[in-house]
């Protein structure tokens, strides 16, 4: 008890201190000021807006364009979570040993506007297609996460994910939306097949977008040495 009591008397002005680190209005203000966060949260939004509703219609797609069956189209999607699934921590071991982040989300974004431009302009099988975008969707996750420790204070790293987490979910909200106005537009009642290739094109759009932020994230990561493209332990 007297251990306990000489315990509080330590701790207590300390945190009496440490309050004025708590939270405030400017914290998010600085955040949104930061260029680095901008390009990442952007790259977040643009990347999880050209998988999460392709996803949600690759069902479909695979019906209409491949003449597959439902069982055979649901098996197909299924591919992606099951390369997420081998491949995130392999890629998350090595982006956290040997670096390289921001490259990897140059080369992650990059490998999903191939995937989307094979789907919409070619007749190849979606087998191989669909197994690369399971690579591409457990690299650039395990290399954007991890690196918001490096873009801002350490004191704000929980704003800063409730920020990008919320950024990304205006994409989920509304790119779904967007590719059924679509859909809808460039198809006409009662056709026996529907055609992707405008709601197609939107994805690879949202690709280029996020593979520009990722450039941009790499420019600025060089120009004021944030250690992006670092080991994780290193900065």
């Amino acid at each position: 008890m007297l251990l306990d009591i000489r315990y509080d008397k330590e701790v207590k002005p300390e945190i009496v201190s440490g309050g004025k680190d708590g939270f405030s209005l400017s914290d998010i203000l600085n955040i949104l000021k930061n260029p680095a966060f901008i390009y990442i949260a952007m790259l977040c939004l643009t990347f999880y807006a050209a998988v999460f509703p392709f996803l949600a219609f690759s069902p479909d797609f695979f019906l209409n364009k491949f003449d597959m069956t439902d069982i055979q189209s649901g098996e197909i999607t299924s591919l992606l979570p099951l390369g997420t699934l081998i491949f995130t921590p392999l890629f998350g071991f090595l982006i956290d040993r040997y670096g390289r982040a921001a490259s990897a989300m140059i080369f992650g974004s990059a490998l999903l506007v191939i995937i989307h431009l094979l789907f919409a302009f070619t007749g190849l099988q979606p087998h191989a297609p669909m197994i690369l975008l399971g690579v591409a969707f457990s690299l650039v996750p395990a290399a954007m996460w991890p690196s918001m420790v490096k873009l801002v204070d350490e004191k704000q790293i929980g704003t800063a994910y409730g920020l990008m987490y919320s950024i990304q979910n205006l994409g989920l909200f509304g790119i779904p939306i967007l590719a059924g106005v679509i859909l809808d537009a460039t198809n006409k009642d009662g056709a026996a097949k529907l055609d992707y290739t405008p709601t197609m094109i939107m994805f690879i759009g949202l690709g280029l977008l996020g593979l520009v932020f990722s450039f941009l994230l790499k420019y600025e990561d060089k120009r004021n040495n944030r250690g992006i493209d670092l080991p994780l332990n290193k900065k």
